[in-house]
């Protein structure tokens, strides 16, 4: 069981003009699929589900009531219109809690405006980290401390301190975080090349 729940029911009919009409009464047409099961349409209303999803975004686990039965759901994809930015369709990902499974998480930076003031400013290159594990086991993000940052660190993906039973399949020298300076503040060397950043936790070449 969750701490977030959501009602839906079936759909009986599907097609373009059930799912406009649905949306035309507060409802958003969906479906629940997942591993070795048929996919179910489904509709819920659309004020519990803003609701829901404010909460939950795309990593945490919602009890999926559908007609007296439960299921565990990640909210997989949201399509919205383009014009609007309605919802219009949902796709919930049913979980098995005892296999693992793929997901992304966003990255949180914290503690920059504690940062000690030196030019430089904070480039987070990437947003959120694809991980694997069990379901239970997904965090709502992975945070980055950047206060005790100064210009030229970085943090790469084997920096983050990721939770216990979670792992990423993600390249560890890819940047995730760096500080860097204005490019009109950016200084050349003697020899007129830029000078490259330092890596958090590297030790600094000996003469």
């Amino acid at each position: 069981m969750t701490d977030m729940k959501l009602a839906v029911e079936r759909r009986e009919q599907v097609g373009k003009g059930v799912a406009r009409k649905l949306r035309r009464t507060g409802s958003i047409p969906g479906i629940v699929y997942g591993p070795g099961k048929e996919p179910t349409p489904v509709h819920t209303s659309e004020r519990d589900f803003a609701r829901v999803f404010q909460q939950a975004g795309h990593t945490q686990l919602i009890d999926l009531d559908v007609a007296g039965e439960t299921k565990t759901v990640l909210i997989k994809a949201v399509d919205r219109d383009p014009v609007k930015d309605d919802v219009v369709h949902v796709d919930f990902h049913e979980v098995r809690m005892d296999t693992v499974i793929h997901s992304s998480v966003p990255i949180l930076v914290i503690g920059e405006d504690s940062r000690e003031s030196d030019g430089g400013i904070l480039n987070q290159s990437l947003r959120e980290l694809d991980i694997k594990s069990l379901p239970a086991a997904i965090p709502e993000h992975i945070e980055i401390d950047a206060a005790s940052l100064k210009v030229g660190d970085t943090i790469l993906v084997s920096d983050l301190k990721l939770p216990e039973g979670v792992e990423t399949e993600v390249d560890p020298e890819e940047v995730v975080v760096s500080i860097v300076l204005p490019a009109a503040e950016v200084e050349e060397d003697e020899a007129g090349e830029t000078v490259e950043p330092a890596v958090v936790g590297e030790e600094e070449p000996k003469e």
